[in-house]
């Protein structure tokens, strides 16, 4: 997956910075650095730290500006070389004061997703942050940054190209505005996975940061961002009741494993699911069937709905895999991974 999504980065000639939230682990980040990427994205102040310490130089924090982190984020900054997210020129104008150590700043735009960013019909506001942050010593312009997160209900995979394309011009055209202000540089940054897999074509921006692509889950899936042979990672869930009667498995697999983000399931209608049941071995898993899914979590548990011929293969003590909904949720909430080669690795940055 690492491989692919470098390779289209680079026939599109735009630098690679992939999300690095969805794996969190320094073993991960290695096969990334093998594939030459030098440049990461991170979603916490603590994330980064984590990350630098592993010898990552070059690090963005795509999510606002925390002031409250600001001690943190010096100390970050004289570190490695450091990107900061800002939507409001109060927030450009404190850490112009309070940093210690330069940083590039990026304007955070909103594309259509309408979580946080300036929206980008708000031109004339874009324009004129930008303008502040080139004014304001200590920090350095940038860009624009966006992520399109309404991607993620689309399952129309042209639809999500045409989004795509869509924001790499009106992005465009918010540069062209910011460079006809007198800055000199205005990049474009981009990122989410739908939108990443989708698109052939990365031209017209100048990074890319997906970072779910990495394992992608069952809602990628269900999208079609992927097939089930690109599908990288499963939590292994032990088996701790057998409900025959029922056509149910009992796991230690609930909201504090899997999440408690539901989606819907493909082919039931009105039924919710937490994730594909397969079977797990040392070498990995089996096969995706839609019907073995985890109907419902409470803290601990899963319930898992499976067919007679699963439920004849396990017993209590027996370890099942389960395909996540969001795998950049499972892996927040577990502490660590093994390889296929039965390497384990830490996924708590603590």
């Amino acid at each position: 997956n690492i491989r692919v999504m470098r390779k289209k980065a680079e026939r599109s000639g735009v630098l690679f910075r992939p999300h690095f939230k969805t794996h969190q682990s320094a073993l991960v980040g290695e096969w990334y650095r093998e594939q030459g990427v030098k440049s990461i994205t991170v979603s916490s102040v603590k994330m980064g730290m984590y990350f630098a310490s592993h010898g990552w130089e070059d690090i963005t924090i795509a999510f606002p500006v925390n002031t409250r982190e600001i001690d943190d984020i010096n100390d970050l900054a004289g570190r490695v070389k450091l990107n900061l997210l800002v939507l409001t020129p109060e927030i450009a104008e404190q850490l112009s004061r309070e940093l210690v150590n330069p940083v590039g700043i990026w304007i955070k735009v909103d594309t259509g997703y309408g979580r946080t960013g300036i929206p980008w019909g708000n031109r004339e506001a874009i324009v004129d942050l930008s303008r502040k942050i080139e004014e304001l010593p200590g920090i350095e312009f940038q860009g624009l940054l966006t992520h399109a997160g309404h991607t993620y209900h689309i399952y129309d995979v042209g639809e999500r190209t045409r989004i795509f394309r869509g924001i790499a011009d009106g992005m465009g055209q918010l540069r062209d505005g910011v460079l006809a202000a007198g800055l000199e540089q205005c990049l474009i940054s981009v990122g989410d996975t739908p939108g990443a897999t989708a698109a052939e074509d990365f031209s017209g921006v100048d990074e890319v940061r997906p970072g779910n692509f990495v394992y992608f889950d069952a809602q990628q899936l269900h999208l079609g961002s992927c097939d089930e042979t690109e599908v990288a990672a499963a939590v292994a869930c032990p088996v701790v009741a057998v409900h025959k009667d029922r056509s149910e498995l009992i796991l230690y697999g609930g909201a504090i494993h899997l999440s408690a983000q539901p989606e819907d399931h493909p082919e039931i209608e009105g039924q919710r699911m937490y994730g594909y049941v397969v079977e797990a071995s040392p070498d990995g898993w089996g096969a995706v069937d839609r019907y073995n899914y985890v109907k419902s979590v409470s803290q601990e548990h899963g319930v898992a709905r499976v067919d007679a011929m699963f439920l004849s293969k396990v017993k209590p003590g027996d370890l099942v895999g389960v395909i996540p909904v969001h795998s950049c949720l499972a892996v927040d909430l577990l502490d660590r991974g093994i390889t296929t080669g039965s390497q384990f690795f830490d996924l708590d940055m603590v």
